[in-house]
């Protein structure tokens, strides 16, 4: 979206370009909500937190 790599001319956040630090947000995003970037899937730790064994295997096989 233009409006997520473009530097606002006013306002609050004028001249900060969220671009610069777009990958850095969402690597913390992921990781914060306990999801794999890479698959987009949930983690097998957030999985087994939330009582979803079974369903950490389904999707990670060996690796959950």
């Amino acid at each position: 979206s233009a409006r997520y790599s473009s530097t606002p001319h006013d306002g609050p956040a004028k001249g900060q370009a969220v671009s610069e630090q777009w990958d850095t947000m969402v690597d913390i995003w992921y990781r914060d909500v306990g999801y794999d970037r890479k698959t987009g899937k949930p983690l097998p730790e957030t999985l087994r937190a939330l009582g979803l064994d079974w369903l950490a295997k389904d999707l990670w096989g060996r690796k959950a």
